[in-house]
């Protein structure tokens, strides 16, 4: 596997890591995935290890703790085959709501709590999850700089921050890394965030690379549960979903040629973009974490990439004429 430096930082990651998101899924959390085995969820980290793959994404958000818990218990006797990356910011509002808090003093307590979740020292990776517009980021990514000297963090990242607040938490101290939604579907970093990061040297990695699993070949979005949040997704309109289907038809036929999986195809298109250094992957079984790393084994050609722009383009106007957008 040929690993890829992140940022300036010393740690040389695998193309993508574990997505631990919808393996944290609980009845009580808003963003509910459908039902999870724990076993299933362990057994999930341990294989994407085995076959290669050395980092984890995680966070407080998922699950409210519970995705933390699940990774602490899946990692024990484990914790120097993987960088682990956690959160903060995002905060329960006592409703099933969130409120963000970036507040020196919630970031400090904040760490704390995860690492206990976690039962490790410390992380190697600490996102700021999304941006607080009550508190200078300033103030934050200076409170960031204090875990980093009391050795709860090795290196600072943000999470889905414009590039405007990138430059201001710059120009205290260097950025590590920075983590956006990247997808075939929604590209908006590749305006401004990707060459900002490619200018200053700030690793980048991707979430949501099958768009809530939609991309992918054996999404089955009548199957799903009743109260999962894709159901009101606008790529679950109906009309925008049958628009979808014709859309991943290239994609497997794409797929067939190079006999591989329709997930090989979609992270091989993000992979080959230049500045994304790596994509987050959500995996739920050891099956799925098995098929993580097929993507490496295939390169698209300048043909396959224009076949999928081409239908992409067409399914954002047909979109567009119904209006019916994300």
């Amino acid at each position: 596997m040929q690993l890829r430096q992140l940022g300036s930082s010393d740690m040389i990651i695998s193309p993508v890591g574990i997505g631990t998101a919808p393996m944290a899924t609980t009845d009580d959390w808003r963003i509910y995935w459908g039902k999870q085995d724990q076993n299933a969820a362990r057994e999930a980290i341990h294989k994407a290890i085995d076959i290669g793959v050395n980092w984890l994404d995680t966070a407080p958000f998922y699950g409210w703790g519970h995705g933390e818990r699940l990774v602490g218990e899946a990692i024990k006797g484990k914790r120097d085959k993987l960088f682990i990356f956690s959160k903060c910011g995002s905060i329960n509002d006592g409703s099933g709501g969130t409120i963000e808090n970036l507040s020196p003093e919630s970031i400090k307590r904040e760490i704390d709590d995860s690492l206990q979740r976690l039962d490790i020292d410390y992380v190697d990776l600490y996102f700021f999850h999304d941006p607080d517009p009550n508190v200078p980021i300033e103030d934050s990514w200076g409170a960031l700089q204090d875990l980093i000297q009391a050795g709860k963090v090795r290196y600072g990242a943000l999470s889905n921050h414009p590039v405007e607040l990138m430059q201001r938490a710059q120009a205290i101290a260097p950025i590590t890394a920075t983590q956006n939604q990247y997808n075939m579907i929604v590209r908006d970093i590749e305006d401004d965030i990707l060459p900002y990061c490619h200018e200053n040297n700030i690793g980048t990695l991707a979430w949501g690379p099958t768009k809530d699993g939609f991309l992918i070949d054996s999404f089955d979005l009548e199957g799903l549960e009743d109260k999962d949040f894709r159901r009101k997704r606008w790529l679950a309109h109906p009309d925008v979903y049958s628009h979808l289907q014709t859309f991943k038809q290239i994609l497997t036929d794409i797929a067939q040629q190079h006999n591989a999986k329709q997930i090989d195809v979609i992270l091989a298109w993000l992979l080959n973009n230049p500045m994304l250094t790596a994509s987050i992957l959500g995996v739920r079984s050891a099956k799925e974490a098995g098929e993580m790393t097929g993507c490496l084994s295939i390169e698209l050609a300048q043909s396959d990439l224009d076949a999928i722009q081409a239908g992409l383009d067409t399914f954002k106007r047909v979109t567009a004429e119904l209006r019916l957008v994300g």
